[in-house]
């Protein structure tokens, strides 16, 4: 399950994640934030698969370190690794890049 977490005018909005086994938990939670994408307010987004099977996080970002707004879209590419059996993601910043 995705959400987004935190005000959007806060450095610190990003994406949440939790995992569960079924729908009625126990959930494992974590963030995609500001420290794996590289960006300030890094919420509001969405995961897709490119057709090569490729994990990418598409979301806004904050225009900069000190303004909110206008609010920019990003594209990143994620990668899984697993801890304890739980999914955690990290973004490839190489791929980085604003649409």
């Amino acid at each position: 399950m995705f959400y987004s977490a935190n005000d959007f005018r806060s450095g610190d909005y990003a994406v949440g994640y939790a995992v569960s086994d079924t729908p009625i938990g126990p959930w494992t939670k974590a963030i995609i934030r500001r420290d794996i994408t590289g960006h300030n307010g890094s919420g509001h987004g969405d995961i897709f698969f490119d057709r090569d099977g490729n994990m990418w996080y598409v979301f806004h970002t904050h225009n900069s370190d000190d303004k909110v707004s206008p609010r920019r879209t990003a594209i990143v590419r994620l990668k899984e690794s697993f801890r304890n059996g739980t999914p955690h993601y990290e973004a490839d910043m190489k791929t980085f890049r604003f649409l």
